[in-house]
Protein backbone atom coordinates (compact mmCIF):
# COMPACT_ATOMS: atom_id res chain seq x y z
CA UNK A 1 0.00 0.00 0.00
CA UNK A 2 1.69 3.36 -0.71
CA UNK A 3 2.24 5.73 1.76
CA UNK A 4 -0.54 8.77 1.00
CA UNK A 5 -1.50 12.42 1.23
CA UNK A 6 -0.22 15.15 3.07
CA UNK A 7 1.94 14.85 5.57
CA UNK A 8 3.14 18.97 6.72
CA UNK A 9 3.92 20.40 3.74
CA UNK A 10 4.20 17.57 1.66
CA UNK A 11 1.96 16.02 -0.69
CA UNK A 12 1.83 13.31 -2.54
CA UNK A 13 3.05 8.92 -2.58
CA UNK A 14 5.77 6.89 -1.85
CA UNK A 15 6.06 3.63 -2.00
CA UNK A 16 6.76 1.01 1.03
CA UNK A 17 10.35 1.11 1.33
CA UNK A 18 10.53 4.73 0.14
CA UNK A 19 9.40 6.99 3.16
CA UNK A 20 12.95 8.19 4.02
CA UNK A 21 12.88 9.69 0.10
CA UNK A 22 9.58 11.47 1.69
CA UNK A 23 11.36 12.51 5.08
CA UNK A 24 14.02 14.19 2.64
CA UNK A 25 12.04 15.75 0.60
CA UNK A 26 10.50 17.61 3.85
CA UNK A 27 13.94 17.92 5.29
CA UNK A 28 15.02 19.88 2.19
CA UNK A 29 11.46 22.49 2.07
CA UNK A 30 12.26 22.95 5.72
CA UNK A 31 15.24 24.19 5.30
CA UNK A 32 14.35 27.34 3.43
CA UNK A 33 16.60 26.72 0.92
CA UNK A 34 14.15 25.13 -1.46
CA UNK A 35 10.89 27.51 -2.21
CA UNK A 36 8.63 24.26 -3.34
CA UNK A 37 9.39 21.10 -5.57
CA UNK A 38 8.18 18.24 -7.11
CA UNK A 39 10.05 15.14 -7.40
CA UNK A 40 9.63 11.62 -8.92
CA UNK A 41 11.23 8.49 -9.63
CA UNK A 42 9.92 5.61 -11.76
CA UNK A 43 10.28 2.07 -12.90
CA UNK A 44 8.65 0.42 -15.63
CA UNK A 45 5.75 3.05 -15.79
CA UNK A 46 4.58 3.14 -11.97
CA UNK A 47 5.51 5.86 -9.67
CA UNK A 48 7.95 4.45 -6.40
CA UNK A 49 7.89 7.92 -5.28
CA UNK A 50 5.69 11.10 -6.38
CA UNK A 51 6.11 13.86 -4.02
CA UNK A 52 5.47 17.78 -3.97
CA UNK A 53 5.37 20.74 -1.93
CA UNK A 54 5.89 24.40 -1.13
CA UNK A 55 5.03 27.22 -3.28
CA UNK A 56 5.31 28.69 -6.63
CA UNK A 57 8.39 31.36 -7.10
CA UNK A 58 6.34 33.49 -9.80
CA UNK A 59 3.14 33.66 -7.45
CA UNK A 60 4.42 32.76 -3.72
CA UNK A 61 0.82 32.71 -2.52
CA UNK A 62 0.44 30.03 -4.40
CA UNK A 63 1.02 26.16 -3.66
CA UNK A 64 2.94 24.03 -5.66
CA UNK A 65 0.55 21.34 -7.64
CA UNK A 66 1.04 18.26 -9.18
CA UNK A 67 0.48 20.11 -12.67
CA UNK A 68 3.26 23.18 -11.85
CA UNK A 69 5.59 22.99 -14.72
CA UNK A 70 9.08 23.25 -14.31
CA UNK A 71 12.16 24.42 -16.48
CA UNK A 72 14.62 21.53 -17.17
CA UNK A 73 17.35 23.42 -18.26
CA UNK A 74 19.86 20.57 -19.42
CA UNK A 75 17.93 18.12 -18.95
CA UNK A 76 16.26 19.45 -22.08
CA UNK A 77 19.64 17.45 -23.53
CA UNK A 78 18.28 14.35 -23.06
CA UNK A 79 15.26 15.24 -25.14
CA UNK A 80 17.49 16.04 -27.91
CA UNK A 81 19.77 12.88 -27.14
CA UNK A 82 15.45 10.73 -28.10
CA UNK A 83 14.79 12.81 -31.04
CA UNK A 84 18.75 12.05 -32.37
CA UNK A 85 18.31 8.29 -31.35
CA UNK A 86 15.33 7.93 -33.39
CA UNK A 87 16.76 9.58 -36.38
CA UNK A 88 20.21 6.68 -35.85
CA UNK A 89 16.95 4.22 -35.96
CA UNK A 90 15.63 5.10 -38.68
CA UNK A 91 19.13 4.95 -40.74
CA UNK A 92 19.31 8.88 -41.21
CA UNK A 93 22.67 9.70 -39.12
CA UNK A 94 24.97 7.36 -37.74
CA UNK A 95 26.90 7.81 -34.25
CA UNK A 96 30.15 6.57 -36.20
CA UNK A 97 30.01 8.66 -39.18
CA UNK A 98 31.57 11.96 -39.46
CA UNK A 99 29.62 15.46 -38.59
CA UNK A 100 30.55 16.50 -41.87
CA UNK A 101 28.84 14.13 -44.23
CA UNK A 102 25.35 15.51 -42.83
CA UNK A 103 26.65 18.86 -42.25
CA UNK A 104 29.76 20.01 -45.07
CA UNK A 105 30.65 23.05 -43.50
CA UNK A 106 31.68 21.70 -40.00
CA UNK A 107 34.33 20.46 -41.94
CA UNK A 108 36.17 23.49 -41.89
CA UNK A 109 39.40 24.47 -39.51
CA UNK A 110 40.34 20.41 -39.01
CA UNK A 111 36.84 19.17 -38.01
CA UNK A 112 36.93 17.04 -41.17
CA UNK A 113 36.76 13.69 -38.95
CA UNK A 114 35.07 14.51 -35.92
CA UNK A 115 32.39 12.17 -35.67
CA UNK A 116 28.06 12.64 -34.36
CA UNK A 117 29.06 10.67 -31.43
CA UNK A 118 32.19 12.76 -30.51
CA UNK A 119 29.85 15.77 -30.91
CA UNK A 120 26.90 14.66 -28.64
CA UNK A 121 29.32 13.81 -25.90
CA UNK A 122 30.83 17.29 -25.54
CA UNK A 123 34.28 16.12 -27.52
CA UNK A 124 34.57 18.63 -30.27
CA UNK A 125 35.69 22.08 -28.69
CA UNK A 126 32.81 24.36 -29.55
CA UNK A 127 31.92 25.11 -26.24
CA UNK A 128 30.80 28.70 -27.08
CA UNK A 129 31.03 31.40 -30.08
CA UNK A 130 34.66 33.09 -30.22
CA UNK A 131 32.71 36.49 -30.99
CA UNK A 132 30.57 37.41 -28.47
CA UNK A 133 26.64 36.18 -28.63
CA UNK A 134 23.70 36.73 -26.95
CA UNK A 135 20.44 35.00 -25.85
CA UNK A 136 19.01 36.25 -29.12
CA UNK A 137 21.20 34.91 -31.45
CA UNK A 138 20.55 31.72 -29.79
CA UNK A 139 17.06 31.91 -30.57
CA UNK A 140 17.66 32.68 -33.99
CA UNK A 141 20.16 29.61 -34.32
CA UNK A 142 21.69 29.81 -37.73
CA UNK A 143 23.91 32.35 -37.26
CA UNK A 144 25.41 30.70 -33.88
CA UNK A 145 25.36 27.13 -35.58
CA UNK A 146 27.25 29.03 -38.63
CA UNK A 147 29.78 30.67 -36.57
CA UNK A 148 30.84 27.12 -34.52
CA UNK A 149 30.90 25.39 -38.18
CA UNK A 150 33.60 27.48 -38.85
CA UNK A 151 35.54 27.52 -35.83
CA UNK A 152 39.03 26.39 -35.27
CA UNK A 153 38.52 23.78 -32.10
CA UNK A 154 41.72 24.45 -29.51
CA UNK A 155 41.92 20.25 -29.07
CA UNK A 156 40.86 17.22 -30.69
CA UNK A 157 38.42 14.92 -29.40
CA UNK A 158 39.12 13.10 -26.42
CA UNK A 159 39.02 15.32 -24.53
CA UNK A 160 35.92 16.61 -23.35
CA UNK A 161 34.57 20.43 -22.23
CA UNK A 162 30.47 21.21 -21.67
CA UNK A 163 28.50 22.51 -23.99
CA UNK A 164 26.19 24.38 -22.38
CA UNK A 165 24.09 26.11 -25.13
CA UNK A 166 26.06 25.27 -28.08
CA UNK A 167 25.19 21.32 -27.43
CA UNK A 168 21.71 22.41 -28.34
CA UNK A 169 22.51 24.45 -31.57
CA UNK A 170 24.81 21.55 -32.70
CA UNK A 171 22.33 19.27 -32.37
CA UNK A 172 19.27 20.79 -33.98
CA UNK A 173 21.53 21.94 -36.42
CA UNK A 174 22.23 17.87 -37.14
CA UNK A 175 18.66 17.30 -37.38
CA UNK A 176 17.52 19.91 -39.85
CA UNK A 177 20.29 18.27 -41.67
CA UNK A 178 19.75 14.99 -41.70
CA UNK A 179 15.49 15.41 -41.46
CA UNK A 180 14.51 18.54 -42.68
CA UNK A 181 12.42 19.78 -39.54
CA UNK A 182 13.80 21.75 -36.38
CA UNK A 183 14.38 19.98 -33.37
CA UNK A 184 11.02 22.21 -32.24
CA UNK A 185 9.13 20.72 -34.55
CA UNK A 186 10.60 16.77 -34.64
CA UNK A 187 9.83 16.74 -30.81
CA UNK A 188 6.55 18.20 -31.13
CA UNK A 189 5.54 15.64 -33.57
CA UNK A 190 7.05 12.48 -32.48
CA UNK A 191 7.20 12.59 -29.30
CA UNK A 192 5.37 15.38 -27.62
CA UNK A 193 2.00 12.72 -27.91
CA UNK A 194 4.35 10.35 -25.68
CA UNK A 195 4.83 13.07 -23.00
CA UNK A 196 1.06 13.28 -21.57
CA UNK A 197 1.11 16.52 -22.94
CA UNK A 198 3.04 17.72 -19.83
CA UNK A 199 6.60 18.49 -21.36
CA UNK A 200 7.00 21.61 -23.92
CA UNK A 201 9.67 22.72 -25.92
CA UNK A 202 8.43 25.79 -26.25
CA UNK A 203 5.86 26.81 -23.87
CA UNK A 204 2.53 27.86 -25.43
CA UNK A 205 0.84 30.90 -23.56
CA UNK A 206 -2.04 28.86 -22.56
CA UNK A 207 0.28 26.98 -20.24
CA UNK A 208 2.28 29.35 -19.16
CA UNK A 209 0.17 30.02 -15.70
CA UNK A 210 1.48 26.51 -14.69
CA UNK A 211 4.95 27.46 -14.86
CA UNK A 212 6.45 28.04 -11.51
CA UNK A 213 9.53 30.22 -12.17
CA UNK A 214 12.30 30.15 -10.58
CA UNK A 215 13.74 32.26 -7.56
CA UNK A 216 16.92 34.37 -9.16
CA UNK A 217 19.88 33.92 -7.61
CA UNK A 218 23.77 34.36 -8.78
CA UNK A 219 25.14 31.58 -11.17
CA UNK A 220 27.21 29.51 -9.64
CA UNK A 221 30.62 29.77 -9.89
CA UNK A 222 32.53 27.63 -12.72
CA UNK A 223 35.36 26.78 -10.12
CA UNK A 224 32.30 24.62 -8.73
CA UNK A 225 32.34 22.47 -11.74
CA UNK A 226 35.18 19.90 -12.55
CA UNK A 227 36.58 20.51 -16.02
CA UNK A 228 39.90 19.54 -17.64
CA UNK A 229 39.59 22.96 -19.33
CA UNK A 230 38.98 25.92 -16.73
CA UNK A 231 39.37 28.76 -19.17
CA UNK A 232 37.44 27.42 -21.91
CA UNK A 233 34.52 26.64 -19.30
CA UNK A 234 34.56 30.36 -18.16
CA UNK A 235 34.02 31.25 -21.83
CA UNK A 236 30.76 28.71 -21.82
CA UNK A 237 29.11 29.82 -19.14
CA UNK A 238 30.01 33.22 -20.14
CA UNK A 239 29.00 33.91 -23.53
CA UNK A 240 26.74 34.71 -23.01
CA UNK A 241 26.33 35.04 -19.26
CA UNK A 242 24.56 32.17 -17.26
CA UNK A 243 21.65 33.78 -16.31
CA UNK A 244 19.54 31.45 -13.81
CA UNK A 245 16.74 33.96 -14.10
CA UNK A 246 16.15 33.11 -17.45
CA UNK A 247 12.98 30.89 -16.94
CA UNK A 248 11.24 34.02 -15.58
CA UNK A 249 12.04 35.63 -18.73
CA UNK A 250 8.28 34.53 -21.31
CA UNK A 251 10.41 34.65 -24.29
CA UNK A 252 13.15 31.99 -23.20
CA UNK A 253 9.60 29.90 -21.96
CA UNK A 254 8.35 30.54 -25.38
CA UNK A 255 11.62 29.64 -27.43
CA UNK A 256 12.39 26.37 -25.80
CA UNK A 257 16.23 26.11 -26.69
CA UNK A 258 17.32 23.09 -27.19
CA UNK A 259 20.09 23.02 -24.78
CA UNK A 260 18.39 24.46 -21.36
CA UNK A 261 14.68 25.72 -22.50
CA UNK A 262 12.60 22.55 -22.00
CA UNK A 263 9.42 22.89 -19.47
CA UNK A 264 7.99 19.92 -17.60
CA UNK A 265 6.38 18.08 -15.30
CA UNK A 266 7.84 15.00 -13.56
CA UNK A 267 5.42 12.51 -14.97
CA UNK A 268 5.61 14.34 -18.30
CA UNK A 269 8.66 12.72 -19.35
CA UNK A 270 8.51 10.55 -22.42
CA UNK A 271 10.84 7.93 -20.61
CA UNK A 272 8.84 7.90 -17.38
CA UNK A 273 5.47 5.93 -18.82
CA UNK A 274 7.40 4.09 -21.38
CA UNK A 275 4.74 4.77 -24.24
CA UNK A 276 6.77 4.87 -26.78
Amino acid sequence: MKSDAKQGPVAGTVQPGYEAVRAAFAENLASAQELGAHFAVYRNGEALVDLWGGRVARAPTRPIEPGSLYTIFSATKGIVAMCLALLVERGKISYDEPVATYWPEFASQGKAAFTVGELLSHQVDLTATYEPATMQDYYAHDGVAAALAAQQPEFQPGVWSYHALSFGVLADELIRRTDGRTFRQFYTEELAALAADDMFIGLPEAEDARHVGIEESPAPSTVAFDSPRPAMLERTMGNPKTDLGWPNQRQFRAEGIPSAGGAATPAGWPSSTRRW
